[in-house]
């Protein structure tokens, strides 16, 4: 009983796990990033044997501010396109095509977020702070949770739900963000929980097969 108890949070945690790395990856291919309100943001697009590149940008409703206008040739490759009407907020979704290796072919959507900063930038110190909060609330809990049962805190079922708690933690980030804001210092928190997650759910898998 107590081993399958291990091997369905094992399971639990390492879907997580899968989930969190796939929306990372994705979110880091397919996003140019978040900017404030008004900025220009500079779009580019890979092509080094395209002789044209078009582009097309769609505001957060779905509505096309630009439609199929050429890129510029940047050398090496790298085609661009300088977008400066972000004065709605949202995300706005990037299409295109060029003509690789002489054979038109649309590229993959991408996206970038216009967000208020000034907003965004409480909320991402609120988020902080409820986060570090949820951090230390959670390690806390597990913590007595483990010693007011007589159990030690490298006991699997602890380190497995602290592993989760973590994934839990990443992939609400990851999907939800800091208020719009999108920094190094986020970045970091993700990592942190990521991180976490990860040590934990190996730990308690090595220490499933010692424990006594």
């Amino acid at each position: 009983m107590e081993l399958l108890y291990h091997n369905k949070l094992k399971a639990l945690a390492l879907f997580l796990l899968l989930l969190s790395a796939t929306l990372f990856v994705s979110a880091e291919i397919n996003s140019f990033g978040s900017y404030a309100k008004g900025s220009d943001v500079l779009i580019r697009q890979t092509c080094a044997s395209c002789t044209y590149v078009n582009v097309s940008v769609s505001y957060p409703n779905s509505t096309l501010a630009i439609t199929n206008v050429g890129m510029t040739n940047a050398g090496g490759g790298t085609w661009t396109y300088l977008f400066n009407d972000t004065k709605t907020l949202g995300r706005y979704d990037i299409t295109g095509s060029g003509d690789l290796e002489g054979t038109p072919t649309s590229f993959d959507v991408l996206y970038f977020d216009i967000n208020e900063y000034g907003i965004a930038a409480s909320l991402f110190a609120l988020y902080t702070i409820l986060y570090l909060i949820l951090i230390f609330a959670g390690y806390l809990f597990y913590y007595k949770f483990a010693t007011n049962n007589g159990k030690s805190i490298k006991d699997p079922n602890f380190l497995y739900w602290v592993a989760f708690y973590n994934l839990v933690l990443f992939v609400i980030i990851e999907i939800y963000g800091f208020g719009g804001v999108d920094t190094l210092i986020v970045d970091i928190i993700k990592m942190i929980s990521l991180g976490s997650g990860v040590y934990f759910l190996f730990t308690a898998i090595s220490n499933t097969v010692n424990w006594k």
